[in-house]
């Protein structure tokens, strides 16, 4: 696996060697940063449930100004310090080995785009969803990216609308923002 674009194009990525994770492809990296390109410059990202951080570096490479990684996984915490280490960014990026509960405290209120990609089961974007429109930690501008099965349907929020929806496979990207 590898950044796409940007200034970290082309930089290998570490992966798991063992199914702890399942990274974002990178046919869907490219799509979802193709819907992106004009948010993605200068923005704030939140890369929660992180895994090989392949999302928020790539957001990174392609000009966000910061990223705050939230993994849960010892073991991925570890590939995924790695990855921010070996591409250089580590002036950029901000670690956070814990579940994304306490990362969301963290972020502020001035978070452009979160990416939430959580283990795919039925009910697992709901929380983390929740979680952040009741603490406020999102602006008006607010994008939040999100990545599931696609069998799952995504709850609908009082405060956001579907900005846009793709399916790739098995996966789907649900692109929410703020009504």
């Amino acid at each position: 696996m590898r950044i796409i674009a940007g200034r970290y194009k082309g930089r290998k990525l570490e992966v798991p060697k063992a199914r702890e994770a399942r990274p974002t492809s990178e046919k869907v990296r490219e799509a979802v940063f193709s819907m992106l390109q004009n948010y993605i410059e200068g923005a704030k990202v939140a890369d929660l449930f992180a895994g090989t951080g392949a999302m928020g570096l790539e957001a990174l490479s392609r000009g966000a100004a910061s990223c705050i990684f939230s993994e849960n996984n010892i073991s991925m915490q570890k590939i995924l310090a790695a990855n921010i280490k070996s591409v250089g960014a580590d002036s950029s990026a901000e670690l956070h080995r814990g579940d994304y509960r306490s990362a969301i405290d963290k972020t502020g209120t001035d978070v452009d785009i979160y990416f939430l990609d959580p283990p795919y089961s039925e009910n697992a974007l709901d929380e983390p969803m929740r979680l952040i429109l009741s603490s406020l930690h999102y602006n008006s501008d607010t994008l939040f990216v999100l990545e599931h099965d696609r069998r799952v349907v995504v709850p609908e929020y009082e405060k956001l609308s579907v900005f846009r929806e793709k399916r790739y496979g098995n996966t789907a990207i649900t692109i929410l923002g703020v009504n």
